[in-house]
């Protein structure tokens, strides 16, 4: 494997894994708070606290999550190769 090809591939990794994660806060936050709650580590500063959010991101009826999944990973693979 060439250097620019390792090179890509640990980008490309590197966005997955940003993207799993994103989902993943995402999923949490919104199976587990409740708006004015919140999950703290040290309160009142460090913890998770659900924003309502009426932009795209939150926005987008479960369907059409799916394609926004799915557009978010051709973006990436276009980004990576």
């Amino acid at each position: 494997m060439s250097h620019l090809h390792r090179h890509r591939a640990v980008l490309f990794l590197t966005l997955v894994a940003f993207f799993v994660a994103d989902r993943a806060a995402k999923w949490f936050a919104l199976a587990r708070l409740r708006p004015d709650d919140g999950l703290f580590l040290f309160p009142p500063y460090v913890g998770l606290v659900l924003e309502r959010n009426q932009g795209i991101a939150y926005s987008i009826p479960l369907p059409l999550a799916i394609l926004a999944v799915l557009l978010a990973l051709i973006i990436v693979l276009f980004v990576a190769l």
